[in-house]
């Protein structure tokens, strides 16, 4: 099997984490050559302007998509690299916690609040306009999801040794709000605002709500309709006249495990008195089958 074949069945099959992690390379790679054409091809260095996230609205009106493409861009080596670094090792933690489909929520959604703030914030608290690039804010997201899920979750840091995720989500923020008069701020403004959109995720969800499952359910309807086929997540034969295939039973049985892995995840973490009535419910259903 040659390198395309093999990166094409690892993008394929392979986890959420895997897909956002190779969608930000393939981007960055694309808008390198964009960059190296340029230098024989000025005129087309106006592609990228037409994904960076601007702050003056009205020319976001002109480019709306650019709340979300943006953050799959990124300056140079040394960004990227350090930005895929942190969403892979906690996207990784975060998986540990959640599904593969919270993880592209909450990539997505802890983007699209932290590029709302960013332009909330050069519209009305500072003067000018800027731009803003990279998925800094998401990956903030992922930290802040995880740090109020399991605040007492301690994992080892190079150099500095066993760390609770609650005190490094803290000194993060922290870092980040004093920083903002300082350098980049709209960066760091981006930041605060997908942390907020990470810490009502894990908030609410250790409360048994998932303020991401009307996304989640937005994007099953809209992958259905571009691909013009039965929504993905049927976990159910209602059709008489139509078994259940192979796959439908798989993606069924795969279903029901991930999310009794989660139930059982809950309990070690929080005891089995943190579960609400239905999580309790789908234990109880569990233990009764052979």
């Amino acid at each position: 099997m040659n390198y395309y074949q093999k990166f094409k069945n690892e993008f394929k099959y392979g986890t959420t984490l895997h897909k956002l992690i190779y969608t930000n390379v393939i981007v960055f790679l694309i808008i390198l050559f964009i960059k190296i054409l340029s230098n024989f091809i000025p005129e087309v260095n106006i592609i990228t302007d037409y994904l960076v996230l601007p702050s003056n609205p009205t020319t976001l009106l002109h480019r709306p998509w650019t709340i979300l493409s943006y953050m799959f861009l990124h300056f140079d080596f040394i960004h990227i690299f350090f930005n895929l670094l942190v969403i892979y090792s906690f996207g990784n933690l975060f998986l540990y916690f959640f599904s593969q489909r919270d993880l592209v929520a909450v990539y997505l959604l802890g983007g699209i609040v932290g590029g709302l703030l960013f332009i909330l914030f050069f519209n009305f608290f500072t003067p000018g306009t800027a731009i803003l690039i990279g998925a800094s804010a998401s990956a903030m997201a992922i930290i802040l999801a995880i740090a109020t899920y399991a605040p007492n979750y301690s994992f080892h840091l190079t150099l500095i040794g066993e760390v609770k995720a609650k005190y490094l989500a803290i000194f993060l923020v922290v870092i980040d709000l004093i920083s903002v008069p300082a350098f980049n701020s709209g960066g760091h403004i981006a930041h605060i605002g997908g942390a907020l959109f990470g810490f009502f995720y894990g908030y609410f969800y250790r409360k048994g709500k998932n303020i991401a499952k009307p996304f989640n359910n937005f994007l099953d309807k809209l992958v259905n309709l571009i691909k013009n086929r039965p929504t993905f997540n049927v976990t159910f034969n209602d059709n008489p006249k139509r078994p259940e295939s192979d796959q439908d039973y798989r993606d069924r049985k795969a279903k029901e495990q991930e999310e009794l892995d989660k139930i059982l995840k809950k309990i070690k973490l929080n005891g089995y008195n943190s579960l609400t009535e239905n999580e309790k419910k789908q234990l109880f259903n569990a233990s009764q089958k052979k």
